[in-house]
């Protein structure tokens, strides 16, 4: 049997979330070597990343950016922590996608404020403080959201999070690479994702369901036009939780909702009353 493990892991996230290190972590327990898309533009510019974007522009620097993003990704085994805003280039996500596994690392806008306190002169887009980050994080949010895996790094150190990066890559199978239009928005797809219910009927009772590629996205909304409100909980697998549950917290959270999710051990042993209970 083939190994399942991607050829490359692509790390996503805004500014703060632990990117860079996290990348040398993961590329230590899996054998393999990290690349940082700003030390590959440092690399062909001769200077560090954030000179060429203050100095020559967003425009010329996100094109120089996607250079650099090509060329990791024509190397294998390897670990990519990418800039904060390489996924705001459809190119970019296509690429990624097409590539290897994409994993975005989450915190709340505090936690970055404070990650980065002091550091912000390095970081040109994020210089006005808070209200500054807050901003650009919520335009950015929907992006980071359809990655493959969303890890939340609150509360746990670099090495914790690295780990998880690792045991998901390891747990990985053909799913990502049959299916690069995933790291696309819905508007983005050449066909757009139909939110038509169809019925189930089992013999419990008759129920509706939206089936498609990039319907999760639109969870909350969806929710919201049933008449539905207020709390939501989304319960799933130890498997199926950590690749698909921050998307669908973000989208219901965006909607309004207050919403938890919980995980119940993988397999079918554990599809009982007593688990559910």
């Amino acid at each position: 049997m083939s190994d399942p493990t991607p050829a490359r892991i692509f790390l996503t996230g805004f500014s703060g979330t632990g990117k860079s290190t996290v990348a040398e972590l993961v590329a230590k327990e899996l054998g393999w070597k990290a690349l940082d898309t700003d030390k590959l533009i440092e690399e062909a510019k001769g200077r560090p990343a954030f000179s060429v974007l203050v100095d020559e522009g967003e425009p010329h620097f996100r094109e120089v950016e996607h250079r650099a993003l090509r060329r990791a990704a024509t190397q294998e085994n390897v670990v990519i922590a990418t800039g904060g805003g390489a996924i705001l280039d459809v190119d970019n996500r296509r690429l990624m996608a097409e590539s290897g596994l994409v994993v975005c690392l989450e915190a709340d806008r505090g936690t970055i404020q404070n990650r980065l306190s002091g550091r912000t002169e390095l970081r040109p887009l994020l210089r006005g403080a808070t209200p500054g980050i807050g901003k650009i994080k919520a335009q950015r949010q929907r992006l980071y959201a359809i990655a493959d895996v969303i890890i939340d790094t609150e509360d746990r150190t670099a090495k914790e999070v690295a780990t998880a990066v690792a045991e998901i890559a390891r747990a990985a199978d053909a799913w990502y690479a049959s299916h690069p239009e995933r790291g696309l928005l819905p508007e983005e797809h050449d066909s757009p994702p139909s939110t038509e219910p169809i019925t189930i009927t089992p013999e419990s009772g008759a129920y509706d369901a939206i089936v498609g590629w990039g319907v999760l996205d639109h969870l909350g909304a969806l929710m919201r036009e049933a008449g539905l409100s207020g709390k939501a909980y989304i319960v799933s697998d130890s498997d199926v939780l950590p690749r698909y549950g921050g998307r669908a917290l973000i989208s219901l959270r965006e909607a309004g909702f207050e919403a938890d999710a919980f995980a119940i051990p993988a397999g079918e042993a554990h599809k009982t009353l007593d688990v559910a209970a």
